[in-house]
């Protein structure tokens, strides 16, 4: 699965990773075996772009969905984020819709 988040907000990788040094390839354990890989990010230089952080997910279970959900909302709600897609879905920004695309995509592909 993959996930971009569209955001103004310059820390926001690094919030993500958990620390101040990211490259391309970290990857962050979010628990029960759901796994992210930072993937970049593409900043563009005209003024107001927002960046987009590109992420991969590694997910083993469908319960593990709701992890996945969960920390994304934690990480993500209260910032600058302009847009959320999740395999190329755009996803309203709140938690129910996060949740639930997550939880589509997931069964989808099964």
């Amino acid at each position: 699965m993959q996930i971009r988040i569209h955001t103004h907000d310059r820390s926001l990788a690094s919030n993500l990773l958990g620390k101040s040094e990211i490259c391309a390839g970290d990857v962050i354990d979010v628990g029960q075996g759901v796994l992210l890989t930072y993937n970049g990010t593409y900043a563009r230089k005209a003024l107001d772009f927002p960046e987009v952080i590109m992420l991969s997910v590694s997910i083993p279970a469908a319960t593990a969905a709701r992890i996945l959900a969960n920390w994304l909302w934690e990480k993500l709600r209260g910032r600058s984020i302009t847009q959320i897609e999740i395999d190329r879905t755009t996803v309203e920004f709140n938690e129910g819709e996060i949740k639930r695309v997550i939880q589509e995509k997931i069964r989808g592909s099964r």
